[in-house]
């Protein structure tokens, strides 16, 4: 199969997205896992027993925060038009909102409980969340109002 510059452009484009939307379905299916993991961690967490599983999922999803926002940016270096990058902001924009809907609930569920376990690094984890959410949301309105 012979391509000629531009088909082969064209090709290798569709490929990279294609491979970009994979890992961001990748991320997202981490991620709730993860959080799955979380709640049912603290909800069977003994006042007393190891919360060392508990640190390790929380430091597990802050190191998978940021990837959605980095695919986002991939993805949107190889878009075609101002809609296709306003649409994959608004969908980081969504994840990123759904994942600070779920750090919300988790903290008020660590305060009645577990107050110790809601401590500067679960802290900081939410401040990455929200500033994420804002920069997508600041992302898609740039892009949509063009």
């Amino acid at each position: 199969m012979s391509f000629t510059r531009p088909e082969f452009r064209a090709t290798l484009k569709e490929r990279q997205m294609t491979e970009l939307e994979e890992l961001k379905e990748s991320t997202k299916d981490s991620v709730q896992a993860k959080q799955v993991s979380l709640y049912g961690l603290v909800s069977r967490q003994e006042p007393q027993g190891d919360v060392e599983p508990v640190y390790d999922t929380i430091l597990d999803l802050i190191g998978d925060t940021p990837t959605m926002y980095k695919l986002t940016v991939a993805q949107t270096r190889r878009a075609e038009d101002l809609d296709e990058i306003a649409g994959l902001w608004d969908e980081a924009r969504t994840f990123y909102q759904s994942m600070l809907a779920s750090w919300e609930s988790l903290d008020a569920t660590l305060a009645r409980l577990f107050p110790e376990l809601r401590d500067e690094l679960f802290a900081h984890w939410g401040q990455m969340i929200r500033k994420l959410a804002r920069a997508c949301a600041e992302h898609h309105d740039f892009h949509a109002r063009k």
